[in-house]
């Protein structure tokens, strides 16, 4: 089914099916299109909508639905469907768990920026592989790129950029979380101490990326590690935001855990191909 350059790109959510706090998200179009984005691509609710180029989406949403995204490590369902949505440039944020996805992943995941970035804008989608695979030197992607017999360009400078929570885009995209809670207002003190703690949980995280790219830890110690660093984060916010903790991230702050859906990870990780997306169970 091809896509339409006025078509309207819907973002659906549906409880997961690992945590009764959080949301999985998905994308559709007035078209036909639809894009699971690690899980399941149909029912739900729709939490957004926008008029934009189904053909562009469809571009970007390659390969199946996976965004070029390695679950868990740059970013989840969340992540991808921000990603997709970039055409009709609306984001999933009334998805349930989406504040603490986006403090640990970034509104489109840890390695880019917003999607008009990507060569899929004026390409009308002729592409089959992620579109910023040449972007992406220095992470785990950039790993399992190599690890699948592409190259990576070591010039490039926007994945790295683009994991330091202190460029500017990054910290506008904390400061649009926060305002965006109701009632939430935050001293620049309070602000900064929430950077350097999101600081702290990307450090960690990319030192377990590299120790999994490495093979110096097995999937679910990693997982486990991810858990850990999460749930630290977590307290860390709270006692910082007291009353205000649950009007930024909600109830699934309190179950942070649930971010990385275990079965979809490991499904992901253990593929032959890096990119293959899991099975339409999902979360």
């Amino acid at each position: 089914m091809a896509g339409q350059p006025g078509a309207v790109l819907y973002g659906r959510a549906m409880p997961a099916q690992n945590a009764r706090q959080w949301d999985h998200t998905y994308v559709a179009s007035s078209c036909g299109l639809r894009w699971g984005c690690f899980g399941r691509h149909q029912g739900g609710r729709e939490i957004c909508s926008g008029q934009g180029d189904s053909s562009i989406a469809d571009c970007l949403s390659r390969p199946d639905s996976t965004t070029g995204l390695i679950y868990g490590v740059t970013g989840v369902c969340h992540q991808a469907a921000n990603w997709i949505l970039g055409p009709a440039d609306v984001l999933v944020t009334k998805a349930r768990g989406y504040a603490l996805s986006v403090f640990t992943y970034g509104t489109y995941g840890k390695n880019r920026q917003h999607p008009s970035f990507s060569s899929c804008y004026g390409s009308n989608g002729g592409t089959d592989r992620p579109l910023d695979a040449g972007r992406t030197a220095g992470t785990y992607l950039a790993f399992r790129i190599s690890a699948h017999g592409l190259r990576a360009d070591p010039a490039a400078s926007e994945t790295d950029t683009m994991l330091d929570v202190y460029h500017p885009a990054r910290v506008a995209e904390l400061r649009a979380l926060i305002e965006a809670a109701p009632g939430v207002r935050v001293s620049q003190k309070t602000f900064e101490d929430l950077l350097a703690i999101r600081s702290r949980l990307w450090e960690e995280q990319s030192h377990l990326a590299a120790l999994l790219d490495q093979h110096q830890i097995e999937e679910d110690d990693f997982l486990a590690e991810m858990n850990r660093t999460q749930h630290a984060a977590m307290m860390e916010c709270r006692s910082l935001l007291g009353n205000d903790f649950i009007r930024v991230f909600g109830e699934a702050g309190l179950e942070p855990e649930h971010v990385i859906d275990r079965d979809i990870f490991l499904e992901q990780h253990n593929s032959q191909d890096p990119y293959q997306a899991p099975s339409p169970g999902g979360p």
